[in-house]
């Protein structure tokens, strides 16, 4: 996940992901079977996982802090 939001950007692969979550979560609601529930939520994993890889460095994009100067 984090070389495809080096390639296309960060902004659509949180939306891809947030549609993969919602979409598990929708899955999971309706699943008929145990493979069905395990299925959505691997979707959701997924999903959740460029979260996990992304979050960071978006956050630093978002707010950075310059070093104080050394005399």
């Amino acid at each position: 996940m984090v070389v495809a939001a080096r390639i296309w950007g960060k902004r659509p692969i949180f939306v891809v992901s947030g549609w993969l979550v919602v979409t598990g979560a929708v899955l999971g609601a309706a699943a008929p079977s145990y493979e069905a529930l395990l299925a959505s939520r691997i979707i959701q994993g997924l999903g959740a996982g460029a979260y996990e890889g992304i979050v960071t460095p978006f956050i630093g994009d978002l707010f950075f802090v310059p070093c104080p100067r050394t005399p």
